[in-house]
């Protein structure tokens, strides 16, 4: 029955390159959610303790999702299930009650966290041994509400990180789709063009793989930041608040994908200038070479800038390495350039320091020469000589 679903998709674009399986695995789901709480109900339907008129509703309710589910084979919804559930707990008999809300304890701890569990505990419970039916059945029948709400705020969170992984897909494609066209009409309008221009069709073409580089880079640092923000528990976090930010986080994409090109051109910039020989290995970072002056064909210096491309396809390699690594980092482009910035700051506050030091000749004049050894003792002072007696 699965096979033949047809069902609306979220996205023509996802579902293309991977498919309806979240759906189907949502629908099998469903139905196995399903066949549980029939099964479940079937363990004390003939019991004497059930409930009449919750069990009344549980069958009407069963035999209404029957009808609809062959009309439509995504039925039955989750909602649906959790009010079949309910009314499944309302219809228990004694026993059943009793012996359902220890499991429903142990499962709900570890859903929600300790911290959330301590809280319920310090509302006092009633004891499942010793408490009256009906106050044991309220308290199953909110820890299965409290169960619901977490649930439901799972899969809407996964719906909406869907939707966030769909976005980046998309941009990352139409990006890619968008660099491959320019590239090939700056190569078609260079084939008519003369000898210089097809070399500076090899200038734009490493451009823009740097760029798109970089835009690659920028994208899937966002996407380990979402799935860093989805290894976070539920219960640490609010998911009502944790969902509003992932949503509203599409602008965010786009400003990291342009920061992420932004930061691929200035590096690209900085390995032309050669600017970044003092704070990067020259071993690891590209070397380029105008190709215009290997032809011997440079007219003037903006020729030989426009004909500026890597020198090996090794250089080339890592040009886009360090392109991808600018937008992957935003933070390393900023620190190059606040290096720079420091070491421009240093080397004008050099000369200055060295002229306040520079001693004038004519204080060099007045100055004694320092010498290592120690000064000598001060001689006696003479004495006046008596005259000789006679």
């Amino acid at each position: 029955m699965l096979d033949n679903i047809e069902l609306k998709k979220d996205s023509k674009f996802v579902h293309f390159l991977f498919g309806d399986l979240s759906d189907r695995l949502r629908i099998e789901y469903n139905l196995d959610f399903y066949r549980l709480l029939k099964s479940e109900f079937a363990s004390f339907a003939n019991d004497e303790g059930v409930n009449p008129s919750a069990r009344k509703s549980f069958l009407e309710l069963v035999e209404q999702i029957d009808q609809t589910s062959v009309e439509n084979p995504a039925f039955p919804t989750l909602a649906k299930l959790f009010e079949l559930e309910l009314l499944l707990v309302r219809a228990m008999p004694e026993w059943a009650v009793r012996a359902k809300i220890w499991s429903t304890r142990s499962t709900y701890r570890k859903l929600v966290g300790e911290e959330i569990y301590q809280q319920y505990e310090k509302t006092e419970p009633p004891n499942p041994r010793t408490a009256e039916l009906e106050q044991v059945r309220a308290d199953l029948i909110d820890l299965y509400k409290g169960r619901h709400w977490w649930h439901l705020n799972a899969i809407v969170m996964e719906r909406g990180m869907r939707c966030f992984r769909e976005t980046l897909i998309r941009w990352m494609f139409w990006g890619f789709l968008v660099a491959v066209a320019l590239c090939a009409c700056v190569h078609g309008a260079a084939l008519s063009q003369s000898p210089n221009h097809s070399l500076y069709a090899r200038t734009v073409t490493t451009l823009y793989l740097a760029i798109y580089a970089g835009i690659l880079g920028a994208v899937i640092s966002i996407a380990r930041r979402v799935k860093n923000a989805t290894d976070v528990p539920l219960s640490d976090t609010d998911p009502v608040i944790r969902l509003s930010t992932i949503v509203n986080g599409d602008a965010g994409i786009r400003l990291s994908m342009v920061i992420g090109g932004a930061f691929a051109l200035v590096l690209y910039l900085l390995f032309v200038a050669q600017m970044q020989d003092s704070l990067l290995a020259k071993e690891l970072t590209p070397r380029f070479q105008s190709v215009c002056v290997v032809a011997a064909t440079c007219e003037d210096t903006v020729t030989t800038f426009r004909s500026m491309i890597p020198a090996t396809a090794r250089d080339l390699g890592k040009l886009l390495v360090w392109c991808f690594i600018a937008g992957f980092a935003e933070k390393f482009v900023p620190d190059i350039l606040d290096k720079l910035a420091g070491a421009n700051k240093d080397d004008a506050a050099k000369p200055k320091a060295n002229d306040d030091n520079k001693d004038d000749p004519k204080d060099k004049e007045d100055k004694p020469a320092n010498t290592d050894t120690p000064a000598p003792p001060p001689s006696q002072p003479p004495q006046d000589k008596q005259p000789p007696t006679q």
